[in-house]
């Protein structure tokens, strides 16, 4: 019988939650609209009724932390958490429709070239659905170390308690992971993955501007791989490269004449600093309760030794879901 390598059984080992979800589903979770200069109260009373007690729907002023440009137009913001399939439609109807436009107007003055709003904020969320909320914590507590945003960048991943927070609170792409409440949909236990795209041109260049095709629904599945990345890393590579690392500095003025378990101990406490979080600083040498964002970004040197895993593999594609059908 052939031996299982160690980097195998590290996949095997950290894919053993899939066998708890019993199924996944998609739906857009909330959206931010950017209207110049104010929100119509007309359209304001129509997305109220469309959503029919669904979710909430609320004007905030946009946050900024400069003054904006002379030339730079600053409106109102309109958010809709759980939009139905009708206030998208309706919304997308009104892009260019003006709300505004003076009483001496023509009646058959034609929509105007500019939108009256652009799309500030759109949130995917996809649940892994489980059977108790036992399951579902499991579930979460699988898909956290192995997890990644691609193009990161120079931030830094964050825990809250149970919740990860793949990016900072401003940053324009990110990820939030949890599983301490039930679906907003199906109301059954699950482990909430959400996609969270801000500004304009983020929205646009994912294809989540189009307010039509998120009424009708969007490859859940397409976008997850896209934008969030699965990995494994075995601790056996980790303790090579701290190895070869060693071995490499040994002929260098500080660490001259310093045993070899000595240049390995200082290695990998370094390392240990790189990849620690808020909540855990790991052991030298241990990837335990270290997150995969935290480790890409780290050891740049060892992301070849990450042996990446397919969404296919861990559950089937989300079905999509509207709210309020």
């Amino acid at each position: 019988m052939t031996a299982t390598s160690p980097a195998t059984m590290a996949v095997i080992d950290a894919m053993v939650f899939a066998d708890l979800i019993k199924g996944a589903v998609a739906y857009c979770d909330q959206v931010e609209l950017v209207f110049y200069p104010r929100v119509p109260l007309e359209l304001i009373r129509r997305v109220r009724v469309f959503q029919s007690g669904i979710g909430s729907v609320f004007i905030r002023r946009r946050f900024s932390s400069r003054q904006p440009r002379p030339l730079q137009r600053r409106g109102d913001v309109l958010v809709i958490t759980q939009p139905t399939p009708r206030t998208l439609r309706c919304l997308a109807r009104h892009r260019y429709a003006s709300f505004s436009q003076p009483t001496h107007a023509k009646p058959n003055r034609l929509p105007s070239s500019k939108p009256e709003f652009v799309v500030w904020r759109v949130d995917i969320a996809v649940d892994f659905l489980a059977e108790t909320g036992t399951d579902a914590l499991l579930i979460s507590s699988g898909l956290k170390p192995i997890c990644r945003l691609k193009w990161h960048g120079r931030q830094r991943a964050s825990q809250c308690v149970d919740t990860v927070y793949s990016s900072q609170p401003k940053a324009r792409r990110k990820f939030v992971l949890y599983a301490d409440k039930p679906s907003k949909v199906t109301k059954s236990p699950c482990a909430h993955l959400e996609m969270r795209f801000q500004t304009s041109a983020t929205c646009r260049n994912t294809g989540l501007g189009d307010l039509r095709a998120l009424a009708h629904g969007i490859d859940a599945m397409e976008l997850l791989k896209k934008n969030v990345a699965l990995g494994v890393l075995d601790e056996n590579a980790l303790n090579r490269f701290i190895k070869k690392k060693a071995r490499r500095l040994g002929g260098g003025n500080a660490w001259l004449g310093m045993p070899l378990e000595v240049r390995e101990a200082i290695i990998a406490n370094r390392i240990a600093a790189l990849i620690q979080n808020d909540n855990i600083m790991p052991d030298p040498g241990s990837l335990e309760g270290t997150l995969m964002q935290d480790v890409y970004d780290g050891l740049r040197s060892l992301r070849r030794a990450v042996k990446k895993l397919d969404w296919e593999e861990i559950a089937d594609p989300p079905e999509w879901q509207h709210h309020g059908e």
